[in-house]
């Protein structure tokens, strides 16, 4: 029985070899997780699938559903992004129509915003401008970025697939930062110190491969 569980836990010396070799790979590439995010990539492509479908129906209409958004700053600029290319650029609908689907993705607080607007082409761009005060902060964008990094999840079992996931998880925020034009190509001590954080803490742990 031993021997068949010790065939799928990794030992000490595999996980302290991925530990090291994933600290060298972020000394090295850290600069480059921002340029790694490219506009149209595939990962990027299939979550917009699964997030946001639109369906051509008989109607002289499309019916277009989207992602709710609740009013969480790090999904502001995919919600926004989403929402404008498919809906406020759209010419064939009425601004009556995107006013509907604007308020039907809303959900939670963020959804009483514009709660007590009636559906008119001027409402429309009320709501708009409503959301974009609201939700359009950068620093408070930035914050919840730089909040999430210092708070990356613990690595409660050693595992490459945990290990990968840390690292993509930071890349993700890092990207996001780059985006918002922060210097993040400045920040490589600090990026590696708070992801081999987290590895150290089951790195140290006598008993983590039990």
């Amino acid at each position: 029985m031993e021997d068949d569980v010790s065939d799928h836990v990794p030992t000490r010396d595999q996980f302290e070899s991925q530990f090291f070799s994933t600290i060298a790979w972020l000394n090295k590439n850290i600069k480059l997780l921002g340029a790694q995010s490219r506009p149209a990539s595939t990962s990027t492509l299939n979550d917009s699938a699964s997030n946001l479908v639109a369906k051509q129906t008989n109607t002289l209409l499309p019916k277009i559903e989207i992602k709710p958004f609740d009013g969480n700053p790090m999904e502001w600029h995919n919600f926004h992004d989403t929402f404008k290319s498919l809906v406020h650029n759209n010419v064939d609908l009425p601004a009556v129509q995107k006013f509907h689907l604007l308020k039907n993705s809303l959900r939670g607080e963020i959804a009483y915003l514009i709660s007590a607007l009636n559906a008119s082409e001027a409402n429309y761009n009320v709501a708009r401008e409503l959301l974009q005060k609201k939700c359009n902060r950068p620093r408070q964008i930035i914050n919840s970025h730089l909040k999430a990094l210092f708070e990356l999840p613990e690595i409660n079992r050693e595992s490459a697939i945990n290990l990968r996931t840390l690292s993509e998880q930071a890349q993700m925020h890092v990207n996001a930062l780059k985006t918002a034009k922060q210097p993040v190509d400045n920040w490589d001590a600090i990026l590696v110190y708070l992801i081999a954080k987290q590895l150290d803490k089951i790195k140290n742990c006598p008993h983590s491969s039990n």
